[in-house]
């Protein structure tokens, strides 16, 4: 059986990278997420559930890209923060303004990693 290497223009694009699939940088993403969260207010709640994902997601890829970094009282916090995220996704009826503020920790804590 023969192995072909793939590269990153292989692979489709994922959370966090580009079309080429290029990782996007620290500080775009977080920019990324602040964008997203001003449209929660002027979406549908479908597209709430949607940009919801999406921002859970790109904290993912900034946890796990800070994740040494990180001391024990600041996983523990994001660890809880990104549970109560992923709660907020799961409801019905999610509050935007909870989220929000959950993630507003989440990437506070990742800017004075930086």
């Amino acid at each position: 059986m023969t192995r072909t290497a793939t590269t990153n223009q292989d692979r489709p694009a994922g959370i966090g990278q580009t079309s080429r699939g290029v990782p996007v940088p620290r500080g775009l993403r977080l920019g990324i997420i602040e964008e997203l969260l001003g449209d929660l207010a002027t979406v549908t709640i479908g597209g709430q559930h949607f940009t919801m994902e999406k921002v859970v997601g790109l904290l993912r890829v900034e946890i796990g890209a800070a994740e040494p970094a990180l001391g024990e009282l600041q996983r523990r916090l994001v660890n809880r923060a990104m549970e109560d995220l992923r709660c907020e996704n799961g409801r019905p009826l999610p509050d935007a303004a909870r989220f929000v503020a959950r993630t507003h920790t989440i990437t506070a804590t990742l800017e004075v990693l930086s």
